[in-house]
């Protein structure tokens, strides 16, 4: 396709490429080959020619002679008014030349020029010699043809010769115009001339050039011939071809007429002033003619070429003129300063921008050195040399500690923005500098920097805050729920039970309000995720409307459940998020309807990547919400009337968090609704497929039990949930010692053996945190007890904290049963034979379901750093007995090579580094080992790129994750495997 359009332009060209017309040049042609023609019909082209003879003209009167006389000479007077016609062409070719050379200094015109003038020369000595004009030694009947022969063959030879010094003089126009070259070419042609002409006419005897009864009349005519015959062929189109123009076109046309020219000398003539003769000496005109409407059309051309870059310019510099007015208005109306200097820092323009900036006039500090805008600097620092030395660079100068500065006439300095960019006019360099004066910007930047400090200061007091306030209410929940639980299983009559039940189902929704609160603070921090886990979707359903159907029948509501048969009894999802989602609906619908019925549906569709996309809604009959306020359900702390709203209470959370849930579960939630006659709230989510066995595993939880000789010490300061833990653990036969503080928790583990500590978090004299650090201190197996975090404090990064302590895991407060007594087992059984096998099967099932309270993060198979995947590959491959024994040696191993990388980082021994980290990263990646894989690697790769530096802070921070990633690990291992 590219070669098809090269070829399509080079035609184009081609087509395009300067000539004259076909019309014309059929025209020439013809007229060349017309007179050959008629003289072949019979039509005498000769001059006549007499002899007088001496007798006849004493006999004869004068006027009869005279006119004898004339007729005698007409033949002479045709040749020389011939010849002349041709030196008068070869005159205006020449003239038109060096006319088309002062325009398009274009010196090619001029050369071919010369030699056309030359040859003409040529052929004005011919003529004038054959007049008798110029004194000749030879006899005319020898002379004229000699001349003849001789003038041709120099027009040949002197035209190829000048078209060939133009070819080669202006290869693809590579050079200059030079005058002094073209006058040097033409004093050469002339030269050559006069020499020719001064031989001709001095020597005594000429050849013989005319042969009457020979096939080739004038064997000299047969060279000049061959010599056109080779200009037309290849010298003329080789000009034309380089350098393609009118005038070169029409040489190439000129060599038709001087090639029949020399075929009717060389052939047709046999005496002077023949009919071949004279047909010859007029195609030569038709020779000379052609070049000269060449060169006619060229100048023609050149001149509209001229006349239209005047145009041109005049119309560049009427632009350059607007440009210029506008480039002084911009210049006089912007607000940014505009200076120029040049290189040895001297200014040269000055806008009112800078006027106003700086405070100087122009004419102030027009050649004056830009030192005199820049701050005051040391005593020992000289502005004047350091901007004008070599290696000067304008913004250094006006650079000091605080940043880029400028100093006003005044002596005030303010803070600039400074561009800058080099400018080279001919020659000379100079610098030309946009400046802006920002003080007002540094100033909002300042106060924007302490607005953003206060911002975070209070974002940080509200976190706290939020803290404080959870730990405060979930403390004393924690003993209301506690002592419910309690006295539910307790011997109690129907009706107390339900008393009872009821008290715990409003403890359970007071901390929903509690968590509304803290799921928007963490939605406003971006800290919320969400959990995925396997549930029974009929059951939690059931469950969510059941939990509210008391508080519907107490306002003699009917509450409805519709489950579509399609509905798939498990299901992968947040299931607390879903419940959560559901009773803020239940709930407002309860809330905003005095009588008649709630109807709570589910059904589900699976879309194309085969997710279950869950459809529930929930409809009422309750007061109806009006059309401009269904747009603001979802906004945060916004209800649909205050009024309204003093008589139903509520945060203005629950359905801004509604949706937010909705969204992060990957569906959406809409409202209908009619005033007077109800709403309807509709919402989707995506939920994962899900079998049986997944979701019943957990109920397995509760056969988990600790061993019945189990020792606990309890660290609590708030004696009611010391009553309500001390009593679930005694309810499974575990023995628990209680303690008020961090202190006394020391000073008993030091005394005591204990297989566990519970620990809570915030204690008078001495905190958990501290406590544990004291204890993980102490000498021994006491210094490894499993410690426990008691915690009312729910955000992940206070978790975070306390198993960054040295805490082993954690429990949220209130207390669950099975929660807590699955954690203390999974610290104190023994990990092996079938009972291990349990206890890991039901562990899994806790990671992915998780339980409301935040609890179930205990395992040791925390996918953060261990791969259970791997692991299980490794058991595959070996045996359940003999993976845990080779999970410690790893650790044995691992830990001894963590020293080595130690050594090396503190040496930057970074080959002994990289070495390093390879291996463990491999001796990881086998091992499950799943969070030190990762930074080996990436710190070996870090040495092979030659990034060192990272690679010394990569390897840091896999030195501080080698002990929980082997604890985490040696834990996993002591888990066992089935």
């Amino acid at each position: 396709m590219a070669s098809l359009q090269t070829e399509t332009t080079t035609q184009a060209k081609q087509s395009q490429s300067p000539s004259i017309p076909k019309l014309l040049q059929w025209g020439i042609l013809t007229i060349c080959l017309l007179p050959a023609a008629l003289h072949l019909v019979g039509v005498d082209f000769s001059s006549q020619k007499l002899l007088i003879d001496d007798k006849w003209a004493l006999q004869t009167q004068q006027s009869e002679l005279l006119e004898q006389q004339f007729l005698a000479f007409s033949g002479a007077f045709t040749h020389a008014l011939l010849e002349w016609t041709a030196f008068c062409i070869a005159g205006f070719v020449v003239f038109l030349g060096f006319s088309h050379y002062r325009i398009t200094k274009d010196d090619t015109t001029s050369i071919v020029a010369v030699a056309f003038f030359t040859s003409g020369c040529m052929d004005a000595f011919h003529t004038l010699a054959a007049a008798r004009l110029i004194d000749a030694v030879a006899d005319n009947s020898d002379f004229i043809p000699f001349t003849w022969a001789i003038s041709r063959l120099f027009s040949a030879l002197i035209l190829i010769v000048g078209v060939t010094i133009a070819i080669f003089r202006k290869p693809q126009g590579r050079h200059k115009p030079n005058l002094k070259f073209v006058v040097g070419v033409s004093l050469v042609f002339g030269l050559c001339t006069y020499i020719i002409i001064t031989l001709a006419a001095t020597s005594p005897s000429l050849p013989q050039t005319t042969y009457p009864n020979a096939l080739i009349s004038r064997p000299y005519d047969v060279l000049p011939l061959l010599l056109f015959i080779f200009a037309g062929v290849v010298i003329y189109p080789l000009l034309y071809r380089r350098q393609p123009s009118v005038f070169a076109y029409c040489l190439i046309i000129s060599a038709i007429p001087e090639v029949i020219t020399q075929l009717h000398m060389t052939f047709g003539s046999t005496a002077l002033y023949d009919s071949h003769f004279n047909i010859a000496h007029f195609l030569k005109i038709i020779a000379y003619t052609v070049p000269l409407l060449g060169l006619t059309l060229d100048f023609i051309q050149a001149h509209q070429d001229l006349q239209s870059e005047i145009h041109d310019r005049k119309e560049a510099e009427q632009a350059l003129k607007e440009i210029d007015i506008r480039q002084k208005t911009i210049l006089a109306t912007v607000a940014d300063a505009i200076i120029t200097i040049n290189k040895h820092g001297l200014i040269q323009s000055f806008n009112p921008a800078a006027e106003k900036i700086f405070g100087y006039n122009k004419n102030e500090v027009l050649g004056t050195n830009i030192a005199i805008l820049v701050p005051e600097q040391d005593s020992n620092d000289d502005k004047e040399y350091r901007v004008g030395n070599p290696n000067f660079q304008p913004p250094s100068i006006f650079i000091d500690n605080d940043g880029l500065h400028g100093q006003r006439k005044n002596g005030q300095t303010f803070p600039i923005e400074f561009n800058m960019a080099n400018m080279d006019i001919d020659g000379e360099i100079g610098y030309v500098g946009i400046l802006r004066d920002i003080t007002e910007r540094s100033e909002n930047e300042k106060t924007l920097q302490h607005k953003t400090k206060e911002a975070e200061a209070a974002s940080n007091a509200k976190s706290g805050f939020l803290a404080t306030m959870s730990h405060e209410i979930r403390t004393p929940m924690n003993a209301v729920l506690g002592v419910l639980g309690l006295l539910r299983d307790s011997p109690l009559n129907e009706k107390q039970r339900q008393l009872v039940q009821t008290g715990r189902d409003s403890g359970e929704l007071l901390l929903y309000i509690i968590n509304d609160i803290l799921d928007f603070s963490k939605m406003e921090a971006d800290k919320f995720k969400l959990e995925s886990s396997a549930f029974d979707l009929h059951r939690l359903l059931h469950n969510t409307v059941e939990l509210l159907r008391h508080q519907a029948e107490h306002k003699g509501l009917s509450l409805l459940l519709i489950l579509d048969k399609n509905l798939p009894q498990y299901a992968k999802s947040d299931a607390d998020r879903l419940r959560q989602i559901l009773i803020n609906l239940i709930n407002n619908a309860i809330k905003f309807t005095n009588d008649g019925s709630i109807i709570v549906s589910a059904a589900v569709t699976i879309d194309k990547n085969d997710q279950l996309i869950l459809d529930c809604s929930v409809e009422d009959t309750g007061i109806g919400i009006p059309l401009e306020k269904q747009q603001s359900l979802f906004k945060e702390f916004t209800m649909v009337d205050h009024s309204y709203s003093r008589y139903q209470e509520g945060t203005g959370l629950g359905l801004a968090i509604c949706k937010r849930l909705v969204v992060l579960m990957g569906g959406d939630i809409n409202c209908s609704s009619d005033i007077d006659k109800g709403s309807s709230f509709n919402f989707t989510i995506h939920l994962q497929k899900s079998s049986e066995s997944e979701a019943l595993i957990r109920s397995e939880v509760s056969e988990i039990l600790p061993a019945s000789n189990t020792r606990i010490l309890l660290a609590e300061d708030n004696p009611a949930n010391q009553m309500i833990i001390k009593s679930i653990l005694e309810c499974a036969n575990l023995k628990v010692d209680i303690v008020a503080n961090g202190r006394e928790a020391v000073e008993a583990v030091s005394n005591i053996p204990y297989d566990i500590v519970l620990m809570d978090i915030s204690m008078p004299e001495m905190d958990g945190m501290t406590a544990t650090r004291n204890i993980r201190a102490l000498p021994g197996d006491v210094g490894q007890l499993p410690i426990v975090a008691l915690t009312a404090h729910a955000l992940a990064e206070d978790k975070q904290r306390f198993l960054a302590a040295g805490m082993n895991d954690y429990l949220s407060k209130p207390i669950d049963r099975n929660a807590a007594l699955y954690c203390i087992a999974s610290w104190t059984l023994p990990m092996t034979g079938e009972d291990s096998g349990e206890l890991t099967l039901a562990k899994k099932n806790l990671d992915l379901e998780g339980n409301g309270n935040g609890n179930g993060n205990g395992n040791g198979n925390n996918s953060e750093y261990v791969d259970e995947a791997v692991l299980q590959q490794m058991v595959k491959d070996t045996a359940a007995e003999i993976a845990p024994k080779l999970l410690m040696l790893y650790i044995e191993d691992a830990k001894q090579r963590s020293l080595t990388i130690k050594s090396a980082i503190e040496s930057q021994d970074f080959s002994s580094l990289e070495f390093e980290c390879h291996t463990l990263g491999s001796s990881a990646a086998a091992h499950g080992n799943a969070k030190l894989h990762q930074f080996a690697r990436k710190a070996e790769q870090l040495c092979i790129d030659g990034h060192h530096q990272q690679a010394l802070s990569t390897a840091n921070t896999l030195l501080n994750l080698t002990d929980e990633s082997f604890r985490q690990l040696g834990k996993r291992a002591r888990q066992g495997f089935t």
